[in-house]
C-alpha cells in the first residue's frame, strides 16, 4: 500500500492513465500535472497546474 505517499505525475499522455489508476488503487495521493483534458476522476487524485 502507498497510503500517505504524495506522488506527482507530470505528462498528459493517455498511456499514463493505467499508472494513475494503479497508484490510485494502492491509496497514493496523486497530483496530476498536464492532464487538463482528463475528464475521469480517480480517488485521491487532483489536477494541478504547473507554474502560474
Amino acid at each position: 500500500m502507498l497510503t500517505g505517499m504524495q506522488i506527482a505525475i507530470i505528462g498528459g499522455d493517455a498511456r499514463q492513465l493505467e499508472i494513475i489508476r494503479k497508484l490510485s488503487e494502492l491509496d497514493a495521493k496523486l497530483s496530476l500535472i498536464g492532464f487538463e483534458q482528463l475528464d475521469h476522476a480517480f480517488p485521491g487524485a487532483c489536477k494541478e497546474k504547473l507554474g502560474k
